[in-house]
C-alpha cells in the first residue's frame, strides 16, 4: 500500500532549515528578541565557541560558523556540533544524545556509511523521544517526517538526499515552470520532459569537462566546485621525506603532497604544515572502512599510488567514554535511548576512534572514499568521515 509520506524526504528545508538550524541556535545563541523553545540546549557559549576551534573541518566545507545557506547549516550541525556533542560535556547529557543521534542521520546520508541494524530506526527514535519529552514545539511538520517516517523511506528508496528533488532547488524550478494544479493532460510529459533535458544537460556537461573542455567551459567549473567528478591529479614535489616517512627505491619515484581524486583533494603535511586535508576514509577490499593520514602521492611508470600513515583504532567497547558515562546518568527510558545511541555509534562504520600508530603502507587509490574531520581526544583522535556521498544543495 502506498501512503502520502512515500516520498523523497527534503533534507535541505527538513534538516538544514529545519531542527537543526533550531538547535545550533539554542546551543550557540540565539537572537535577544527570539526565546528558545527550552532550556535543554542550554550552555556557557564560551565553553562551546572553545571547543568548536579544536574541531578540525576538511578546507573544501569552507568556513562553516557563518551559516549561510541550507548547506551550511546540515554541514555545521552534522560535523561540528556532532563532533562536539559525542567528545565534550559542555552540553547536558540529553543535549548530547540528540545532536550525536540526530548528527549520525545526517552524516549516514552524506557519506552512505552503514551501521548496525535499525540503526537509523533509533538514532530517529531517541532524537525523538528526548526532543518531544523536553516541548512539544520541537515536534513541527518538518521534524516529524524526518524523525517519524525516514527510517521507513530509506529502507522503500534508499538514501532519499541523493533523490529529492529539493536538492536541486534550480532544477525543481525549472521542472515545474509554468505548471500549475489544474494541469491534468500532458502533466507527465510537461514535467518529464523538463526533467529529461534537465538530466541530459547536466550528462553533456560533465562529458565535455572530461574530454578538452573549452575555456569558456573551464570557468564555469571552476564556479562550480564539487559538480563534476575529474581525473585523478597530482602536484607540489616533495624534496625529500623525513626519515619515518622513507621507502626502499624512493629515488625512483616521484613524490607529491597534493592529490585530487575526484572532487576530493588531499593535502600533506609536506605541502602545508597546518592542513585540514590530510585525514581520510578508504574502503579496503574486506569492505571494511579505515582512517589513514596522506603523506604523499607516489608516481612510478605513470602509476599513482598512496603512502599513509595507518590509524590504529581504539577497541571498540573503549570508544565515545565521555558520551557513556553522560548516558550512564540517566534513567528510565531516557537511560535506555541514551545507551542505544552509544552502541550505534560504536557500530557505525563512519566514525572512528584511534591514534597514529606511526605505522607507513600504500593504500590503492581506487579504496579513497572519503575526507575525514576530526578532533583531539586526550591521547587519541575523533574522526567524522565527512563526504563521499553526491549530494548537492
Amino acid at each position: 500500500m502506498i501512503y502520502p509520506y512515500h516520498t523523497p524526504i527534503d533534507t535541505l528545508h527538513n534538516l538544514g532549515e529545519g531542527f537543526f538550524e533550531t538547535i545550533s541556535k539554542e546551543v550557540t545563541g540565539i537572537p535577544s528578541n527570539t526565546n528558545p523553545k527550552s532550556q535543554l540546549f542550554n550552555a556557557n557559549k564560551n565553553l562551546i565557541k572553545n571547543a568548536l576551534e579544536r574541531i578540525i573541518i576538511p578546507s573544501v566545507f569552507g568556513e562553516l560558523s557563518a551559516r549561510r545557506n541550507g548547506s551550511d547549516k546540515i554541514h555545521y550541525f552534522r560535523l561540528l556540533l556532532g563532533l562536539l556533542a559525542i567528545t565534550t560535556d559542555f552540553l547536558s547529557p540529553k543535549a548530547r544524545i540528540v545532536i550525536a543521534a540526530s548528527s549520525t542521520i545526517a552524516n549516514g546520508m552524506y557519506t552512505e556509511s552503514q551501521g548496525l541494524e535499525l540503526i537509523l530506526d533509533q538514532m530517529c527514535a531517541a532524537t525523538r523521544w528526548f526532543l518531544s519529552e523536553t516541548s512539544p514545539e520541537y515536534m513541527t511538520i518538518k521534524t516529524h517526517e524526518v524523525l517519524c517516517h525516514l527510517p521507513e523511506i530509506t529502507r522503500l528508496m534508499g538514501n532519499t538526499s541523493c533523490l529529492s528533488t529539493f536538492q536541486f532547488e534550480s532544477a525543481y524550478k525549472f521542472i515545474l515552470k509554468g505548471y500549475t494544479s489544474s494541469m491534468t493532460r500532458g502533466r507527465l510529459e510537461h514535467l518529464g520532459s523538463k526533467f529529461i533535458v534537465h538530466k541530459e544537460v547536466r550528462r553533456e556537461l560533465a562529458h565535455r569537462a572530461l574530454s578538452e573542455p573549452s575555456e569558456p567551459l573551464r570557468r564555469f567549473i571552476s564556479k562550480c566546485p564539487g559538480l563534476f567528478s575529474t581525473s585523478i591529479s597530482w602536484n607540489n614535489s616533495i624534496a625529500k621525506f623525513d626519515d619515518a616517512d622513507k621507502f626502499p627505491h624512493e629515488d625512483l619515484c616521484r613524490n607529491y603532497s597534493s592529490l585530487s581524486v575526484g572532487v576530493l583533494k588531499l593535502v600533506s603535511r609536506y605541502g602545508n604544515s597546518s592542513t585540514k586535508d590530510d585525514f581520510f576514509y578508504a574502503k579496503m577490499k574486506d569492505g571494511v572502512k579505515r582512517v589513514y593520514r596522506f603523506v604523499a602521492a607516489v608516481v612510478l611508470d605513470g602509476t599513482v599510488s598512496v603512502r599513509v600513515e595507518k590509524v590504529k583504532e581504539v577497541d571498540i567497547n573503549s570508544r565515545f567514554m565521555s558520551l557513556e558515562l553522560c548516558a550512564r546518568t540517566l534513567d528510565g527510558t531516557d537511560l535506555y535511548y541514551g545507551l542505544e545511541v552509544v552502541k550505534h555509534l560504536r557500530g557505525y562504520c563512519g566514525i572512528a576512534e584511534g591514534y597514529l600508530s606511526g605505522e607507513r603502507e600504500f593504500v590503492d587509490i581506487d579504496d579513497i572514499i572519503g575526507m575525514a574531520a576530526y578532533v583531539p581526544v586526550e591521547d587519541n583522535f575523533i574522526f567524522l568521515n565527512a563526504n563521499g556521498c553526491p549530494v548537492h544543495n
